[in-house]
């Protein structure tokens, strides 16, 4: 496992609450996606007594370079990329609205090498929201890349390091310890922005 970087949570303790309900391995179809399906994130969201989804703002999970971009699949999302070591963490953060204007646009879809604007952890990206492939829930696609600096390879790795599905009972939900898990939050008690 490469270096932890996650400082904290990329949403704020709100009631009612955030629940994780789509891990890393496959989608189960909670939220329309094809159940079986690769799914190569984490999926928020908050919903009220009534099933009402809710939107909620995002930040930053730590420091780097920022960048903002439109995607078919992730629709608007923004991009926060670090260097640590060997290593290029990027972590996206994707079916956002508002979006702050001063963010740079990407130069190419999934390229970083723009500088981009740095930012301190806890930066307001935006509201979880609808666009892109998010069949109109409201959400928070939250995704970890890490870029091998010196062999170019890169991968999408679980944030919690559980890489199974949510049905699994496995991932704990946010605000939780992250007890048994290989996971890249600093801290196994991760803060609320």
């Amino acid at each position: 496992m490469a270096e932890k970087i996650l400082k904290c949570y990329p949403f704020a303790l709100l009631d009612p609450p955030i629940r994780l309900v789509e891990g890393f391995k496959s989608y189960n179809g909670v939220l329309d996606d094809e159940a079986g399906k690769e799914h190569k994130g984490i999926d928020y969201v908050r919903i009220d007594e009534k099933g009402k989804y809710l939107t909620f703002d995002v930040f930053s999970t730590h420091d780097g370079n920022i960048f903002q971009g439109k995607s078919e699949t992730w629709g608007n999302f923004v991009k926060v990329c670090k260097e640590i070591g060997k290593h290029r963490f990027e972590t996206i953060y994707a079916h956002l609205e508002d979006i702050p204007k001063e963010f740079p646009i990407l130069s190419k879809p999934g390229e970083s090498k723009n500088k981009g604007m740095i930012i301190s952890e806890k930066k307001f990206l935006g509201r979880a929201g609808t666009s892109g492939d998010s069949k109109g829930f409201i959400q928070l696609h939250f995704e970890l890349q890490i870029k091998n600096l010196k062999t170019g390879e890169r991968r999408k790795v679980d944030p919690y390091g559980i890489n199974d599905t949510y049905l699994s009972g496995r991932y704990p939900q946010p605000g939780e310890p992250l007890k048994r898990c290989k996971h890249y939050w600093i801290s196994k008690e991760p803060l609320f922005c």
